[in-house]
């Protein structure tokens, strides 16, 4: 008995393309970024020259993103969100020509933030490193004025047990007011957090730069919450 066999050949398209890192590792192919988010993963990046004038040993891994500033003022460029240990950087000019007009390591926890003053028309460029070659997908955040991300409860940042780094430069008040400084408690930040074991936990900004600080401990979500605990001066003026 003789058997045949039929084979049917089915069309098949084989796709052959750099990724996202790949095409903006170096200045030259940086991507175009616009007010708002843009998604990013600098993971098989390579590492630039000059070096991140912040980081000059540790930025590594680094992308690029042009940005031509819609207007006069100050935009805020950040990588609040992201997945690993960012730094970011903003030049001013093209690739050929270009000086560093702002940057930034640890700002919004382990992600970057950096207020830039910008010139309508101007190419700006941003370049976004890991810190000792960190990688992974992040978010670049790019929005007109003070913007700071965890300005409100609703985007509040997580926080970890150890240290949280910080900063409320041209953040707003939030209401309501703090519940042990109602007048006097301004420019206000978030965090979340949640604890890993039942048990009592201190909360503190001893040693922080501030040169007075206020903290409060809220239970639950943003929209139906308790003070667990506020404090003014702790530690000095700072507060525990």
């Amino acid at each position: 008995m003789k058997l045949t066999l039929a084979t049917t050949l089915i069309p098949a398209t084989l796709l052959i393309g750099l990724t996202q890192a790949q095409v903006n590792d170096d200045c030259a192919g940086a991507l175009p970024a616009t007010v708002g988010t843009t998604a990013f993963d600098n993971t098989g990046a390579t590492t630039s020259t000059p070096a991140v004038s912040c980081a000059l040993t540790s930025g590594q891994a680094d992308i690029w993103y042009s940005f031509v500033a819609p207007t006069t003022g100050s935009y805020q460029f950040d990588t609040c969100g992201s997945s690993f240990d960012t730094i970011i950087e903003v030049r001013e000019g093209s690739c050929a020509t270009n000086a560093a007009v702002g940057c930034n390591d640890d700002s919004c926890g382990m992600q970057s933030s950096v207020l830039v003053p910008t010139t309508a028309g101007t190419n700006y460029l941003v370049r976004l490193a890991g810190w000792n070659g960190a990688s992974g997908p992040g978010l670049l955040n790019i929005a007109l004025g003070s913007a700071v991300h965890n300005d409100e409860c609703a985007t509040a940042l997580p926080a970890v047990t150890g240290v949280t780094s910080w900063d409320n430069t041209n953040a707003t008040t939030s209401s309501p007011p703090f519940s042990c400084e109602p007048v006097q408690c301004q420019a206000d930040v978030w965090f979340s957090w949640t604890a890993p074991t039942s048990g009592t936990y201190v909360f503190d900004t001893c040693g922080s730069s501030l040169a007075d600080t206020v903290l409060e401990i809220i239970d639950g979500g943003c929209s139906s919450s308790a003070v667990l605990a506020c404090n003014d001066d702790g530690c000095g003026l700072q507060s525990s």
